[in-house]
């Protein structure tokens, strides 16, 4: 009997309440028991976007995209402005 375990994670995971996600030492690094224990850091927020999980296939829609952009640009810092 070759059967694998799969783990239904849902439409999307919230990393705040995730049940797979194991504390670390590091500070904001965790370990995600759903992915054989990788190290993850789920909980950070990239270009103004919500925390998500790390192993949820990234939004680059054309609309996603510019507004990462334009949160980078609005951030932006140390320019010569």
């Amino acid at each position: 009997m070759s059967e694998q375990l799969t783990i239904d994670l849902g439409d999307r995971i919230d990393p705040r309440t995730c049940p797979h996600r194991v504390p670390y030492e590091l500070d904001g690094i965790f370990r995600c028991a759903a992915h054989d224990m990788a190290f993850v850091n789920c909980l950070r927020e990239v270009c103004g976007e919500p925390p998500r999980c790390c192993f949820e296939p990234l939004d680059n829609s054309a609309e996603a995209v510019a507004r990462r952009l334009e949160w980078m640009r609005e951030h932006k810092q140390g320019s010569d402005e």
